[in-house]
């Protein structure tokens, strides 16, 4: 009978580590946490941004427009120096944006960083910085859905979302489709679930669902599975902090980062049109796991240089 008791707890406590890790209640957000870049060897640090490839500087045919949803970016870091930037405070709309957690800024390094110490993906693209996380990392369906109207407005090319609901909302679900229709990409966080079910908004039919690799280009544990478009570096990775130094993270929120870059680096070269942008993407992917499509990979990894290097 005590045996029969422990393994019910045991179950109960596994259960209940999968509702937290997969929480999407009231709004809430799940997204990844930082940990401060202190003692590893550059080099580990730098290798998804090698195994990526870089855009090729001053050699844009197109300059293209990418909006992060996030907490914000703090643009005063030496790495954005060179860059464009437009913003929009879905959360309170009359403030000028203050990255207060951390992890939008980490995004953007990863994507734009113009090589002070790293060399983000896509070499100086447009960025449009939509805060819609708070200081905790938290944010609300309705303000999403805000960010999203401003970015269709602005007519931009890719809008990065880095981080998961746990639940499908119809107002998120419906201003996506506005979003795609206008011919807009989508990269989304497929979210750090134990292998368990993909997260809102990377679930929706048409929306690029990134899941995480590590640096022998095997999924990541945590990463989700089951709807997932592509696959990208999101394991030991170096990237921009809001205090304006480096960081290490982890997770599928910055592998959205790195297909992001890639994404924005092939359409600096040739741009996209509504029908072919799948197209173009899987000819510049490199297969993983099993081969063609799977589960946990997706079509496999979207590279920024394949054949040129």
């Amino acid at each position: 009978m005590k045996k029969s008791k422990a393994l019910l707890l045991f179950v109960s406590c596994l259960v209940i580590l999968a509702i937290v890790l997969c929480w999407g209640l009231s709004g809430d957000v799940s997204e990844d946490n930082s940990k401060s870049y202190k003692t590893e060897k550059e080099k580990d640090l730098l290798w998804g941004y090698k195994v990526i490839g870089h855009e090729k500087p001053n050699n844009h045919k197109n300059y293209v427009k990418i909006a992060i949803l996030d907490s914000g970016i703090n643009k005063s870091h030496k790495e954005f120096k060179d860059l464009t930037f437009y913003e929009y405070n879905a959360i309170k709309p009359k403030k000028s944006i203050e990255d207060d957690y951390g992890h939008g800024t980490a995004i953007a390094g990863i994507i734009a960083a113009t090589g002070e110490e790293i060399k983000g993906i896509s070499q100086n693209p447009i960025i449009y910085d939509v805060k819609v996380l708070n200081k905790n990392g938290k944010g609300k369906v309705e303000d999403v859905v805000k960010g999203i109207k401003w970015c269709i407005e602005q007519k931009v090319d890719i809008i990065n979302i880095s981080f998961g609901f746990g639940k499908d909302y119809d107002e998120l679900r419906n201003v996506i489709k506005i979003a795609l229709d206008n011919n807009i990409t989508i990269t989304a966080a497929s979210g750090n679930t134990l292998g368990l079910t993909v997260e809102y908004p990377a679930k929706y039919e048409g929306v690029l669902s990134i899941s995480s690799l590590n640096e022998k280009l095997k999924i990541d544990p945590i990463s989700a599975k089951g709807k997932i478009d592509f696959s990208a570096p999101g394991v030991n990775i170096k990237t921009t902090d809001i205090h304006g130094g480096y960081t290490k993270v982890k997770g599928t929120s910055f592998a959205t980062a790195f297909a992001t870059g890639a994404i924005g680096c092939l359409y600096s070269k040739k741009y996209k049109s509504k029908e072919n942008v799948h197209q173009t993407l899987k000819k510049n992917t490199v297969d993983l796991g099993k081969l063609g499509y799977d589960r946990e990979y997706g079509n496999g990894m979207i590279i920024c240089n394949k054949g040129e290097n």
